[in-house]
Parts: C-alpha cells; structure tokens; sequence
C-alpha cells in the first residue's frame, strides 16, 4: 500500500479489542512480521519487540524468572524489557500504541530504541 506521498509505505498494524486482553497478563501477536508482547494495565497497554537488541534473534517470555531471555547469545531482559544481562546493550523496543473506541492499534514503528 501507498500513502500520500511517493515511496510512503504504510506500516502493519495490529487490532485486537481492549476487552480481549487480561489484565496483566503477556500476550503474544505479531504486527505484520514483527513478534509482539502485549500486556494490559488497566485502560493502558504497552507492546514491546521480541526481537533481542543485540543481534535479532527472537527473545521468549520465561514467566518463573520473570524476564524475557535470548537463546542465541544469553541475552536476558527485565520485565519491563531493560537489559539485565549478557551481551545486549539497548532494552527491547517499546512499540507504538494507541486506543480508539475500545479498540487497541499497534505499530511497527517503535516509540523507544
């Protein structure tokens, strides 16, 4: 698809209903190719990469660790997704999200590095 000006792409977007998330739970999707974890709080959601930082490998969510851990290089995040160990320097990336009438959009576009 084209946007408005020449060479514009628009960008995959991931729709899912607020209601269908648990509160507090991790919820895996992908927006287009992307690997996403979503995970509501309250009226907020916040969607992060799982690509790992260091060289893109996928990261996968270790719940009785609490962290999210990379299987190519020993890359290991916080719950939050801020590095705690091994070779990544920069967190997960945090994607853009927005709310609109009960529905949740998710971009490819990443908010943090």
């Amino acid at each position: 698809m084209t946007g408005g000006c020449a060479g514009d792409v628009d960008s995959p977007v991931l729709r899912i209903a607020l209601a269908d998330l648990p509160e507090g739970q991790r919820i895996d999707a992908f927006v287009g190719d992307e690997p996403v974890q979503l995970i509501r709080r309250g009226d907020e959601v916040i969607a992060r990469s799982l690509w790992c930082t260091h060289m893109g490998c996928r990261v996968h969510w270790e719940p009785t660790a609490e962290r999210y851990q990379c299987p190519c290089h020993d890359g290991r995040f916080g719950a939050e997704g801020e590095v705690v160990g091994g070779p990544p320097r920069e967190p997960l990336r945090q994607m853009a999200v927005r709310i609109e009438n009960g529905t949740v959009l998710v971009e490819v576009q990443a908010l943090t590095p």
